[in-house]
């Protein structure tokens, strides 16, 4: 896992600078930084964080032969069976990692040497005879690959500020983003960011940089065919199947593996697959709020009173597994500034207020000297998590079905749940995704502090509603795990994004994720086995909840922040500090969009007025 800048220019670049901006990303790589000058207009630098094959014979910039130039971020899983075929075709090996797998895939194969990984990655390859630059962003998103193209002039990145640093004049917010980010909750899942002139690679794509044109190929989508012939217990067999496989896989290492560990299903699923196949004891590392944070607005969204503290239930279940556990308590002091480490590393916005407890974790695994764990992100795009999205679609399938029981029995088993007006507010939130719903609820939240507004920034959606899950808000997700995990020197690695595991759960039958008030039920049923009862019964989601209402309230310094004039030509500053005011005297409840508001204001001191 590691850091990749590069720069074709027809001016003769620059080193020293490029050398500098390539420090931008050292704590990608902190165990080694190094660039080479292929010639006087093309640059290739790498920072390396070692996991696999840990000495410096896999430092990149890797050179074949003078002849192929190589920068990769990421991880090839099932590199080991790749080079067996390569072996097989005469190929010779002085590593034993996957950097010189996949050049080797390259050579070989050519740009379809991505169909045969198994993986995450982002990596550019310079072919030299050919004068051809050829680059890759995984399937789904995992690895970052940004790059600002104009003339003949090519730069990419792992992460902006390293194209900002080598070219200032770059640092130039795409406010039409912006606006999208704060009524449409757009993300990362676009491909421009939130400057203007700068763009990321979708996933699943290819470019190739050649004679000063640009061109950008998908080489793979979800499949479109689906597995209805497949039963429920042939079903079963198969998740189980590739998710052992899939863990299996990630847990290739040369350095000791640890997990994250929630009071939910998926970390448990992964932590107990990895305590079933770790031969010693790992770390796992939860983290948690004091249940008393939380005010009613925040509980509002569960019945029973719910347990929002994620401690509890993780230390009456860890004994279950073979584990080191650390517990990480989060709390206002200190949040805000690490709020902003958040919005350096993301170079943008975000709507999540996990983005502080994401970042607990890592730091917490750093100082424990961990550079590997294992996360649970993708399950519930996959399998069906977002129940609450989902109720009005499974009861018009039991009326067109004419299962009136079922029908009846689910309604009755949300009233028992969920709020009736939570649940109303969601399928309002789901209708806002088209332009004239969304104006009328902000015309309604009166939550107007802008000068201009834009059109809703949306991709054609599919039939299949996992897929759609998983190709939108799913890639927002990764982005921001990527770059908090990445802020620490920490690897990432993802289970649930096994591309075998993707393409087969995609077609399952609509029942085998969904049944009643039930998400992930196949998941559950799969890994019914080895994960704790409560976990098991638990249709409670909570995903590192924050009592974000009560941080903002708590210290001036958030105040202070929000006030402060925007110099955004979008911004207008007096309708803002009028929200600001109605939000501070309790008149407005939303404290989600406020939190976006101070996420802007941040990213705009960090990026664009800083000097």
């Amino acid at each position: 896992m590691c850091g990749i800048f590069g720069i074709i220019d027809s001016k003769e670049i620059n080193i020293d600078n490029f050398n500098n901006s390539l420090l931008k990303l050292k704590h990608r790589g902190p165990d080694n930084q190094s660039s080479i000058k292929i010639n006087k207009n093309i640059a290739f630098g790498h920072v390396r964080l070692s996991i696999i094959d840990l000495s410096n014979n896999n430092n990149q910039p890797y050179n074949y032969k003078n002849k192929y130039f190589l920068i990769f971020n990421g991880e090839i899983f099932n590199y080991v069976e790749i080079k067996d075929l390569l072996v097989k075709k005469g190929y010779k090996f002085r590593t034993s990692g996957d950097t010189e797998v996949l050049l080797y895939s390259y050579i070989e194969w050519g740009e379809n040497c991505v169909n045969k990984f198994n993986g995450m990655w982002s990596f550019a390859i310079y072919d030299k005879q050919k004068n051809k630059l050829f680059c890759s962003r995984d399937r789904f998103g995992i690895k970052p690959f940004y790059y600002y193209h104009k003339d003949n002039i090519f730069y990419f990145s792992s992460e902006i500020k390293s194209i900002l640093n080598y070219n200032t004049k770059l640092k130039s917010p795409n406010e039409k983003i912006i606006y999208n980010f704060l009524y449409n909750n757009l993300g990362s899942e676009c491909e421009q960011t939130w400057f203007k002139e700068i763009k990321r690679l979708s996933p699943s794509s290819n470019l190739i940089f050649q004679s000063n044109n640009l061109s950008v190929t998908k080489y793979w989508d979800y499949p479109h065919k689906d597995n209805s012939f497949d039963d429920f217990k042939t079903s079963k067999i198969k998740v189980k199947s590739l998710m052992d496989e899939s863990v299996n896989l990630r847990l290739r290492s040369d350095v000791p593996v640890s997990t994250t560990l929630s009071s939910g299903l998926d970390s448990n699923i992964i932590t107990s697959l990895v305590s079933k196949l770790s031969n010693s004891k790992f770390e796992t590392f939860t983290v948690f709020s004091d249940q008393k944070m939380f005010n009613k607005n925040e509980k509002k969204y569960y019945k029973n009173n719910a347990v929002l503290d994620e401690s509890i239930l993780v230390k009456e279940e860890f004994s279950n597994y073979n584990v080191n556990p650390n517990f990480l308590k989060l709390d206002h002091k200190g949040y805000l500034q690490k709020l902003k480490k958040c919005i350096y590393h993301l170079e943008s916005g975000h709507s999540s207020t996990a983005l502080v407890s994401a970042l607990k974790i890592y730091e917490g695994a750093k100082e424990r000297n961990i550079k590997v764990i294992l996360e649970g992100q993708g399950a519930d795009e996959l399998f069906g998590g977002y129940i609450d999205e989902t109720y009005l679609m499974t009861l018009s399938k039991y009326l067109v079905n004419f299962r009136f029981i079922c029908f009846f029995k689910l309604i009755i088993s949300l009233f028992r749940s969920k709020p009736l007006k939570e649940l109303l507010k969601i399928e309002i939130n789901k209708l806002s995704r088209y332009n004239f719903f969304n104006s009328l609820k902000n015309l309604i939240l009166r939550n107007n502090i802008t000068t201009k507004k834009y059109a809703l920034i949306d991709d054609k959606l599919t039939s299949n509603y996992f897929v759609n899950k998983h190709k939108k808000g799913l890639v927002n997700l990764l982005s921001y795990a990527d770059a908090l995990s990445m802020s620490c020197g920490i690897e990432s690695r993802l289970p649930f994004m096994d591309y075998k595991l993707v393409e087969y759960a995609s077609g399952l039958k609509y029942e085998y994720k969904i049944n009643q008030t039930t998400g992930k039920y196949i998941l559950r049923e799969s890994l019914k086995q080895i994960i704790p009862k409560k976990v098991y019964e638990s249709k409670v989601k909570l995903g590192f909840t924050t009592p974000i209402d009560k941080f903002l309230k708590s210290e001036n310094q958030f105040k202070k922040i929000l006030y402060k004039d925007s110099n955004l030509s979008l911004i207008d500053n007096t309708k803002k500090n009028i929200l600001l005011n109605r939000y501070f005297s309790g008149n407005f409840k939303n404290s989600e969009f406020i939190y976006k508001i101070l996420t802007i204001i941040i990213w705009e001191n960090t990026f664009i007025n800083s000097k």
